[in-house]
C-alpha cells in the first residue's frame, strides 16, 4: 500500500474545508436558502486537486490510433515507484479499469520528483475478455507536470507467423506442446528501447518453473519480463531476465513477454520540451499529437495536453536511435487550433525545446467556460481541475480533449450552437450540455439529459464579451445525499 494515502486524503479534506480562491469571488453565490433564516447560503468554493503530477492514460488501437471504448481494459502500474500511484481520491489501487479508453491517475504529492529522484513506471494492460493485448509501456519523469501515456493495443488475432528467436519453457517443456490452455502470441514490436517478440499468458496455471530455450541468434540482454498475480490480486513483477521464475500455487494469472535490448537506441532520460502560446494572447486548453521520425522512420508517437497557454510541457523519457543525425518532429493541431510551425528538422532531439504558436481555427470564437459543482447538504462546492472532452451535441465522433483548471477552461467554439461536455469530477463521470448563445439556455435546460442521476439540475449564466471573451457559467447541483465530496 502507498505509504502516504492517509496524508493525501487528509490533505484533500483540509483543502475542501479551508481553501478558497480569491480569483473566483463571482462564483461564490449559491441560490440555496438557509432553512431557518431564508437567507442565501454562500458556499466555500474549492478545488480538491492537490496533485502536482497527473498521468493521463490513452488506450488506443495500434493501427488506427482511435480510443478503445467498446471493451473493458484492466491496467496496472508496476515497479518500485508504483506505490506512489493514486486515484483522484488519493487511494492506491494495484489494478484499475477503463471502458472509455481513457483514465487518469496521480502521483503522491508528498514525493519529490527531480533528475536525482525520477519516477519510473511500467504499465501493463489487458482486455478482460482477452480479445486485445499490449506489450508493456515504460515511462519515466524527472519533473512534475501533466503527462500523456499512449498505450497501444493489438487484436489477439493480429499475431504474426514469425517465430521468436527463443521460447518460454515451463518445467523444461515448450508451452504449445504441453500446455495447450496457455495463450501465446508472436508479434515483433519495437518499444521501450527493446525488441518484443512474444507474449505468453496462463490463467490459473499450475505451480511450475519458467525458463527459456537458447536464442537462435546473438542477442543483447535477452530474456523475459512480466508479472504474476495471486488469487487475492497481489502482483509480483520480474524484470528482463534469463533466470528462472517460479509460478507459485494459487496464481490467478502469469504473463511473460520475450524481449531483448535494442543496443542501437539511447535513452533520453529528461525528454524534450514544448513551449506553446496562443498567438492572440488568450488562455486556452488543447490536446495535440506529435511524432518523431529518424531517417523517415517513425520512432515515437506522443500526445501533449495543454492546460493553459502559455505553457511549457515536458514529454518524459523516450528512446531514439544512436546513429541518426537527422530527425523530423511533426506536430498536429486539434479541432480548436492550428499550430505553427507544423514540423521541425533537427540534428538532435534529446533535451531540446521547441516553440509553438497556436491559432484558433476559422469561424471559432473563444469562450470561457466556468464550472462549479454544489451539494445541497454541504457548505462546500468544487471548481474542478480535471480533463474531459467536448463536442457538438449529438456529434460524439468529433470530440476534443481539454482540461479544466480550477473550474475554468477557455475553449474555441462555434457561436449559436449547443455543446456537450463530459469529464471525471472527483472520480465521478459527469456529462452536461451548454449553449454558445444565451437565447438557447432555456432550450438546453428543457432538453438537459444528465448521464448521472446524482445531478438534480444545472443553472446557466451567459455573459457576452467580457474582456474579449464570452463567458458561460455552469453550476451543477447534486441531489441531496448524492454528494461525491
Amino acid at each position: 500500500m502507498i505509504r502516504n494515502t492517509t496524508n493525501i486524503t487528509s490533505f484533500i479534506i483540509v483543502a475542501l474545508l479551508t481553501f478558497t480562491f480569491s480569483s473566483c469571488n463571482d462564483l461564490l453565490n449559491n441560490p440555496l436558502e438557509d432553512k431557518e433564516t431564508g437567507e442565501d447560503i454562500t458556499l466555500i468554493l474549492v478545488d480538491p486537486n492537490v496533485f502536482d503530477t497527473r498521468l493521463s492514460v490513452h488506450i488506443t488501437d495500434y493501427i488506427s490510433g482511435e480510443y478503445i471504448d467498446n471493451t473493458e481494459i484492466l491496467f496496472s502500474f508496476s515497479g518500485d515507484d508504483a506505490q506512489y500511484i493514486v486515484d483522484a481520491g488519493g487511494i492506491h489501487r494495484t489494478f484499475m479499469k477503463s471502458t472509455s479508453g481513457k483514465a487518469e491517475v496521480f502521483i503522491d504529492p508528498n514525493i519529490e520528483i527531480n533528475k536525482e529522484n525520477p519516477i519510473e513506471l511500467t504499465l501493463f494492460c489487458d482486455a478482460t475478455d482477452e480479445n486485445l493485448f499490449a506489450y508493456p509501456v515504460e515511462v519515466a519523469y524527472t519533473q512534475n507536470g501533466h503527462y500523456d501515456i499512449i498505450l497501444p493495443m493489438f487484436p489477439s488475432t493480429s499475431g504474426s507467423t514469425e517465430d521468436a528467436p527463443f521460447e518460454l519453457l515451463i518445467d523444461n517443456n515448450t508451452v504449445n506442446e504441453y500446455y495447450p490452455n496457455w495463450d501465446v502470441i508472436n508479434k515483433t514490436v519495437q518499444q521501450n528501447g527493446k525488441t518484443y517478440y512474444s507474449r505468453y499468458r496462463g490463467n490459473m496455471p499450475r505451480a511450475a518453473t519458467v525458463t527459456t530455450t537458447t536464442p537462435t541468434a546473438s542477442l543483447s540482454n535477452w530474456g523475459y519480463e512480466g508479472y504474476h498475480v495471486s488469487t487475492n490480486e497481489e502482483q509480483y513483477v520480474f524484470d528482463l531476465s534469463q533466470q528462472s521464475v517460479d509460478i507459485p500455487e494459487n496464481t490467478l494469472q502469469f504473463k511473460a513477454y520475450l524481449a531483448s535490448e535494442n543496443t542501437s537506441y539511447n535513452k533520453c532520460k529528461d525528454g524534450f520540451n514544448f513551449e506553446i502560446s496562443d498567438i492572440n494572447g488568450l488562455n486556452g486548453t488543447g490536446n495535440f499529437n506529435y511524432e518523431i521520425l529518424a531517417d523517415n522512420t517513425v520512432i515515437k508517437k506522443g500526445k501533449i495536453s495543454v492546460i493553459e497557454m502559455p505553457q511549457t510541457i515536458n514529454t518524459g523519457a523516450f528512446f531514439y536511435p544512436k546513429e541518426t543525425d537527422s530527425y523530423t518532429l511533426n506536430i498536429y493541431g486539434d479541432n480548436q487550433y492550428n499550430l505553427s510551425p507544423k514540423f521541425f528538422n533537427t540534428n538532435t532531439i534529446c533535451e531540446q525545446t521547441f516553440k509553438l504558436e497556436a491559432t484558433s481555427k476559422e469561424e471559432l470564437e473563444a469562450y470561457k467556460i466556468v464550472v462549479s459543482f454544489y451539494c445541497k447538504d454541504s457548505p462546500i462546492s468544487i471548481a474542478p481541475s480535471a480533463t474531459g472532452e467536448f463536442n457538438l451535441k449529438n456529434n460524439e465522433q468529433n470530440s476534443s480533449t481539454f482540461s479544466f483548471n480550477e473550474g475554468v477552461a477557455t475553449l474555441q467554439l462555434l457561436p449559436d450552437e449547443i455543446y456537450s461536455i463530459n469529464a471525471s469530477i472527483v472520480g465521478t463521470e459527469m456529462e452536461f450540455d451548454f449553449p454558445t448563445n444565451q437565447d438557447k439556455i432555456n432550450q438546453v435546460i428543457e432538453e438537459a439529459a444528465f448521464s448521472k442521476e446524482e445531478i438534480e439540475y444545472i443553472d446557466y449564466t451567459f455573459e457576452e464579451r467580457e474582456n474579449g471573451l464570452n463567458t458561460i457559467k455552469v453550476k451543477a447541483y447534486f441531489q441531496s445525499g448524492k454528494c461525491p465530496f
